[in-house]
């Protein structure tokens, strides 16, 4: 369904290119190549182009809805776009390890790291 509604894409198979509308093609091909079973990738193939054509061609052609989402999906689902709710209070901007600041009295109390003292330098005996 996603190669119909946009063929113009690309998408890669192992870093081979591939444009979008052959996708599902290349899958099969792919199936057949490894030896597995191409059956079940032949009835997705066919069954997401029925699919494609109920939902978006027929209502764009003739006018009618075949397949709709229940409404109970509806409901409690909702429709249109995705938008995230944003339950979580702000969090200050991340900082690099190491960039951040000790607090106040880090360096009264002795606190903080002692990196680069004591132990010896490489190359040198």
């Amino acid at each position: 369904v996603w190669s119909k509604r946009h063929p113009t894409s690309q998408a890669n198979i192992w870093g081979f290119p591939v444009a979008a509308i052959y996708l599902p093609f290349a899958y099969l091909a792919l199936t057949v190549f490894m030896g597995s079973s191409w059956m079940d990738m032949l009835h997705g193939l066919v069954i997401g182009h029925v699919y494609y054509f109920l939902v978006d061609v027929v209502p764009m052609v003739y006018g009618k809805e075949i397949i709709t989402t229940p409404k109970f999906l509806v409901d409690q689902f909702g429709m249109g776009l995705y938008e995230p709710v944003d339950n979580e209070p702000a969090r200050p901007p991340a900082q690099r390890p190491g960039m951040g600041r000790a607090p106040p009295d880090a360096a009264a109390r002795g606190a903080g790291h002692t990196w680069g003292t004591g132990g010896q330098r490489l190359g040198t005996q």
